[in-house]
């Protein structure tokens, strides 16, 4: 399946993504509450997405990285992030000290180990 920037453009704007670099669809940014947001990162061919977990005050902590993510399944991934920090938040401290990564509960919710990062 060949993933085009227009397919891209169009999940991102479904899922209230904003694009980080006018010049690249490789980089997004999605509001998860007023406390964290997520940074999403395509990789060559869009087959595979990036996830990181960030803090929305600027310069402040990366908690959890997951790289190789398949982008046919962006949507669900993209609720499941919702649901991790509404799970193990709802603020970044909670989410800190509950001291689970994104892959970990990806593997707890679905079964589908993505442990590489």
């Amino acid at each position: 399946m060949k993933i085009r920037d227009l397919d891209i453009r169009y999940w991102m704007k479904n899922l209230n993504a904003k694009q980080i670099n006018a010049n690249s669809v490789n980089y997004w940014h999605i509001d998860i509450n007023n406390e964290v947001f997520i940074e999403l990162e395509f990789g060559r061919g869009k087959k595979v997405f990036s996830v990181e977990f960030l803090q929305q005050e600027p310069g402040l902590g990366v908690f959890s990285y997951t790289h190789g993510l398949p982008t046919q399944f962006l949507e669900s991934f993209i609720k499941l992030a919702k649901s991790f920090v509404s799970e193990n938040g709802p603020d970044w401290n909670s989410i800190v000290k509950h001291n689970e990564h994104f892959r970990d509960y990806i593997t707890r919710k679905t079964g589908l180990n993505f442990t590489f990062f």
